[in-house]
């Protein structure tokens, strides 16, 4: 790989920032896979964002000091961002010495690479700045270059800018008076960087980075959020790094992965984006998602039986479980990542078996009059109620085996995957229970669930729960309605038939135009 490239990991998510330990662990991973950076910047270390003025405490300060050493150990360049945008007055001298003075102590740890952020603040600015700047964005090109120059131009510094994708660019990219400042004045050794077509971009091709080097007047830096779960709290996002044309590589001046809220989760989203900055040296074999999904998932499931220290007795855990489940062999395997990734795919994505049990219920669904409108005496030899029940054995034997996840993933000896794994597990068995309750009972008599206020949705639910989970809660919520003519509903025996037909099982699929996702 390039040793110029940048490639790595942005803690840059708002929610609650890794531990000590996390990022210890992160960095001897990031030398194992080839990946060479990590940028601390979580949103919420009020230090870093909201009173970035407040010095480190001593305390403070040996853990940075801690951090850094481990990085240099494990050949990782250690960046320390700063975000003043929120507050900052840009022409006043306290805040500026406020500034070099933070820079200058984090500096004294160790650390030789250094960002300055401006993303995701209000582009405004006071009385006294406007008499000094002729624009927002000559305010910022002035913070970042004196700073720059503040730190002796180090090796790697970093920038990014309020227009940090092409949806926020005003009016385009092309015509951004904010980005042609930033292109014209910011020293071209400061590297920029860039989400792609939005905050969350399903895709990023060459040509939008070409043209925005045209503003810019530099290779950016891609700031990559597709794996990034701080705006929904009822998902996290599993499937392996895609939809970034290798050829990206040779346009850019790297690429940082700003991942789940939840360290563990991010075993396959950073393994698989190693594996993407891998294959630029690989000119014989092309970068798959699909190869990439199966080698971090093979290497993954090991971690499940690596017993954590957490203060947890798993022996208390056991017998709690019901149903004699503790007895069983409980191993995690790597069929049961793959369908929990599956569950859990990508923000613009859903998981070909989570697209075919969509359709499955939704089929079921609008099609139960083949059972409530034949016979008693006719249902035996009906081919109508004989499709019906070949649709829902085998919608019944998937859904089974989701509910089953909940009991192997609670159980597995690494409790610090499990805990981290907990509410989102917990969701999809009461969401999934739900849904098998509602569909086993349709063309009975039992139309009505159980009065239990658990196998209930409210409809609330339909706007809690995002992605699949928010698909399935609006099948349930239509089906209690009576709704059951929309378009999203029309579903095929065809659809059913071919729903996976001409596609690898693990892999996900675009969501379809007609699938409303919700968060």
């Amino acid at each position: 790989m390039n040793h110029n490239f940048i490639c790595g990991v942005i803690e840059g998510f708002y929610g609650l920032p890794w531990s000590f330990t996390d990022r210890l662990d992160l960095f001897e991973r990031l030398k194992k896979w080839g990946l060479n950076t990590y940028i601390y910047g979580p949103k919420d270390d009020y230090k870093h964002r909201s009173a970035w003025r407040d010095l480190y405490t001593e305390t403070e300060a040996d853990l940075f000091r801690a951090l850094i050493k481990n990085a240099i150990v494990n050949d990782v360049i250690f960046v320390y961002a700063i975000s003043p945008g929120n507050d900052i007055c840009y022409s006043n001298a306290s805040d500026i010495a406020a500034l070099k003075d933070k820079l200058d102590q984090v500096r004294s740890f160790g650390c030789e690479a250094f960002a300055v952020f401006f993303d995701d603040i209000y582009c405004t600015m006071s009385k006294k700045d406007k008499g000094n700047f002729a624009s927002f964005a000559d305010a910022h090109v002035y913070i970042a270059n004196l700073i720059y120059e503040h730190l002796n131009r180090p090796a790697v510094f970093m920038f990014c800018p309020t227009e940090y994708c092409a949806t926020r660019a005003v009016p385009s990219v092309e015509n951004s008076p904010y980005l042609t400042v930033i292109g014209d004045k910011l020293h071209p050794d400061v590297k920029v960087l860039w989400t792609g077509p939005d905050v969350i971009s399903p895709f990023i091709s060459v040509d939008s980075i070409l043209a925005l080097q045209e503003i810019l007047k530099r290779k950016p830096i891609i700031w990559d959020n597709i794996h990034a779960n701080d705006y929904d709290h009822s998902r996290i996002f599993l499937g392996p790094y895609q939809d970034r044309p290798i050829e990206l590589a040779k346009v850019l001046s790297g690429v940082i992965t700003n991942p789940n809220c939840e360290y563990r989760m991010n075993y396959v989203p950073i393994r698989t984006f190693s594996l993407w900055c891998q294959s630029q040296d690989k000119d014989d074999v092309q970068y798959s998602a699909e190869s990439a999904l199966t080698c971090a998932v093979e290497e993954w499931v090991k971690e499940f039986s690596v017993p954590s220290q957490l203060n947890i007795d798993q022996e208390n855990i056991a017998v709690t479980m019901k149903d004699g489940i503790a007895k069983k062999d409980m191993t995690v395997t790597t069929e049961h990542l793959l369908l929990l990734i599956d569950i859990f795919y990508l923000p613009h994505k859903y998981g070909r078996h989570s697209i075919h049990l969509i359709n499955m219920a939704r089929w079921l669904q609008v099609n139960s009059n083949m059972i409530t409108s034949t016979k008693e005496t006719d249902k035996a030899t009906s081919p109508s109620v004989k499709m019906w029940f070949q649709v829902f054995n085998e919608f019944n034997s998937l859904c089974q085996g989701i509910l089953l996840l909940y009991d192997y993933l609670t159980m597995c000896p690494n409790q610090a995957i499990s805990r981290e794994l907990n509410s989102y597990i917990i969701n999809l068995k009461k969401i999934f229970h739900i849904l098998s309750l509602h569909i086993n009972s349709l063309g009975t008599e039992a139309t009505k669930h159980s009065s239990d206020a658990t196998d209930t949705v409210d409809s609330s639910d339909a706007v809690v729960y995002g992605g699949i989970l928010g698909e399935v809660v609006k099948i349930i919520k239509e089906g209690s309605d009576g709704d059951l003519k929309s378009s999203q509903q029309q579903v095929t025996a065809c659809a059913i038939e071919v729903s996976l037909k001409n596609s690898d099982a693990n892999m996900g699929a675009d969501i379809p135009t007609n699938a409303t996702v919700i968060g």
